[in-house]
């Protein structure tokens, strides 16, 4: 088997274990059978593409981002906000660096990492967000959130 394809079948087993990892937090919830990571992450890439939509962003850009949002969790497990005062976090752009590290470039893989500058910036609160005083709010375009999508 040549070298790329190696590499990339050796990434995309790696990201199949994200269908084994369970989401933590359910558990300290009381949750008997949480979620996997990878059931969170189709969900939550669906639910950016519709709020994306909503708000005037990109829905595949919204869905994109959020589908590869916790592809580290295959190196760390899915660590519960509880044990961060315990444990340094790892950097996940670190972790995705090395998990990528073999990947030819024409998919995807970059030498440098994006600028914090050319992330593209919210142009007004998504749904919900949370106020000054830390309650959560609905933003605008909350009624009709689904109409046009069924």
């Amino acid at each position: 088997m040549p070298e790329d394809a190696e590499a990339i079948a050796a990434f995309g087993y790696e990201l199949g274990l994200l269908k084994r990892v369970r989401r933590t937090g359910w558990w300290h919830a009381g949750v008997r059978d949480p979620e996997s990571v990878a059931e969170h992450t189709m969900r939550t890439a669906q639910l950016a593409a519709l709020i994306a939509a909503e708000e005037g962003a990109d829905p595949a850009r919204a869905a994109f981002l959020a589908l590869w949002h916790d592809t580290q969790e295959t190196r760390t497990g899915d660590l519960p906000h509880t044990a961060t005062a315990y444990l340094n976090k790892p950097d996940p752009r670190q972790i995705t660096a090395d998990q990528t590290e073999r990947l030819p470039t024409r998919h995807g893989r970059t030498s440098e990492p994006r600028p914090a500058a050319e992330s593209p910036k919210p142009q007004r609160p998504c749904l919900p967000w949370r106020g000054a005083n830390g309650d959560v709010r609905l933003g605008p375009g909350t009624r009709g959130f689904m109409s046009g999508w069924i």
